[in-house]
């Protein structure tokens, strides 16, 4: 492969190009098209020019048809490209990791067959092809890269924006740079985001993760990473895109972190909606008789793929939502249970709709086991359970009727934590042997899938009977109005009623796959729909 040049003494054009691949065709004509009306506005004998194509994530586009796709999208690129251009080439942004698997461009076998200025005084060559803008952040150290983001409007599925030095003062600086973010499921978002910010850091870039009280607020914050993980995988990203940046990844827990403290960083990098954050930096900055930074904002991008009720941009909130009704790791079989029926564990905390999705499991041919009914059961007058409760609690938990008046047991257990721990000590294992009980039934009926719908399924230990853990969220806040307006509960006993049980988080630690009934029904039984398909994978796999 030839040798690229770039050239310093040139502006520099950068184009992003976001390509969705679910048509190959319709993609390949139409970015062609696209790709033709970029170089048409780029001044040749006075611009550098960078491409910058970013698929978007695409699950049902496999890595073959993609390696084809891009293939025949290149080779159409170069064969219209002017000769004219002192520098040009292409970057395929984060390749390897969009395949999921080892993959060089070279393999693409792309002829790079543009005629280069020999006579150029100052070149640099980029001969790697595989780390094109780590070199390019490496070396480019004696030019400016200047940017403004035009939304570019084309038809079908590209879209794009563009950058223009117009209006930005020309400056030879390299930047001590900073950003901040959550960066959970790094989508194209990010990735732009971090890969301006090595174009533009090129001296060091400081990157600050968002944890704690700053992500409770957020949407599904439950499924958001551990912030360990989402270090490791903007390290990854940044080190394939410019392996020699000087880079440190931090946890942040305010929202400024070292932005408002380093005095060596000279640059924030910022999205349209961060904007005014960066600016409330710089004001922390001056208060503290530090200089201030300079703000580079790049667009917020739109999310194609979007599900209805879903923010416009690309979000990772959109993507935590796509993740309901998906298993959120690998499926492994309990073996210490038969493997039919294949009994799946529900639970989830009070007003979490949990009851509602059984009954939509239930609708599909699943078997219920319903534990709260069980527990009624429990309770009846001549069982073990309700004489060992009584003498617990005395007989003024009784009603006129000589049965426990569960409401009066409520109100003394779920304000005092020792009080609840005697109770289930008492209940929980005679629920267990009628679910036990209950679950044989349900096979000899033939019932391949069985849900043991159990508030408590954790708490008591009852997983251990399944095959596997889906979990029923909602935010406390929703539960706390759901039990107002459902059981007439004032908002104190409403949140203590919240507080006594086990946190969203501690349940979806455990959990296989994940719903939340917080949206539209429809959307609920999408997720179901989604979760079905999941088990039956896995009885189809284990009936071979």
């Amino acid at each position: 492969m030839p040798p690229i040049f770039l050239d310093r003494r040139k502006q520099t054009k950068i184009f992003h190009l976001f390509i969705s691949c679910s048509n190959e065709a319709k993609m390949v004509s139409s970015t062609v098209e696209s790709l033709k009306k970029l170089v048409e506005s780029v001044d040749a004998q006075n611009e550098n020019f960078i491409l910058n194509l970013v698929p978007e994530n695409n699950s049902e586009v496999g890595k073959e048809r993609m390696v084809s796709c891009f293939s025949d999208l290149l080779k159409k690129f170069y064969s219209f490209l002017p000769q004219s251009y002192c520098t040009s080439y292409l970057y395929i942004e984060n390749m390897r990791t969009f395949l999921s698997g080892d993959y060089n461009i070279d393999d693409l076998s792309i002829p790079l067959e543009n005629s280069f200025d020999q006579h150029c005084k100052s070149q640099i060559d980029l001969t790697n092809s595989n780390i094109l803008m780590s070199v390019l952040t490496k070396k480019c150290c004696e030019f400016s890269i200047f940017t403004k983001f035009e939304k570019l409007q084309y038809d079908g599925d590209v879209k794009g924006l563009v950058s223009n030095p117009d209006e930005f003062q020309y400056s030879n600086k390299v930047y001590h740079g900073v950003l901040g973010g959550t960066f959970d499921s790094i989508h194209v978002g990010h990735k732009l985001l971090l890969s301006e910010a090595a174009l533009r850091c090129s001296n060091s870039l400081t990157v600050g993760i968002t944890d704690g009280s700053m992500i409770e607020g957020k949407t599904l914050f439950e499924l958001i990473k551990p912030v360990d993980e989402r270090i490791e995988d903007v390290k990854k990203f940044l080190k394939l895109i410019a392996p020699s940046l000087c880079t440190k990844i931090v946890p942040i827990y305010d929202p400024f972190g070292p932005s408002i403290s380093d005095p060596d960083l000279e640059l924030i990098v910022v999205s349209h909606e961060t904007l005014k954050g960066g600016q409330r930096v710089n004001e922390k900055r001056l208060e503290k008789g530090l200089s201030p930074l300079k703000l580079h904002r790049i667009p917020l991008i739109e999310d194609t793929n979007k599900e209805p009720g879903d923010e416009d941009k690309m979000s990772s909130s959109s993507l935590r939502k796509k993740k309901l009704g998906t298993r959120i790791k690998p499926f492994q079989m309990n073996e210490n249970i038969p493997i039919h029926p294949h009994v799946i564990g529900l639970t989830g905390g009070i007003a979490s709709g949990k009851s509602s999705i059984a009954k939509r499991l239930e609708n599909l041919g699943a078997g219920i086991v319903d534990c709260d009914a069980l527990g009624h059961r429990a309770y009846l007058p001549g069982t073990k359970c309700f004489e060992d409760v009584l003498q617990a609690f005395g007989d003024e938990i009784k009603d006129a009727n000589g049965t426990i008046n569960r409401k009066a047991l409520g109100s003394i257990v779920f304000s005092n934590r020792d009080a609840l721990n005697k109770l289930n000590s008492i209940v929980w294992p005679q629920i267990a042997e009628l679910a036990k009980a209950e679950i044989k039934k349900l096979r000899t009926e033939g019932k391949d899938i069985v849900v043991l719908d159990a508030a408590v399924l954790l708490e008591a230990n009852w997983n251990k009977f399944c095959q596997e853990v889906w979990v029923a969220i909602i935010p406390p806040e929703e539960a706390v109005k759901r039990l107002m307006d459902r059981n007439g509960l004032d908002p104190d006993a409403a949140w203590k009623r919240v507080k006594v049980q086990f946190s969203n988080q501690e349940r979806v630690k455990v959990a296989d796959i994940v719903f939340s009934t917080l949206w539209e029904p429809e959307f609920t039984q999408k997720q179901v729909m989604k979760a079905w398909d999941e088990v039956e994978k896995v009885l189809k796999s284990s009936s071979l």
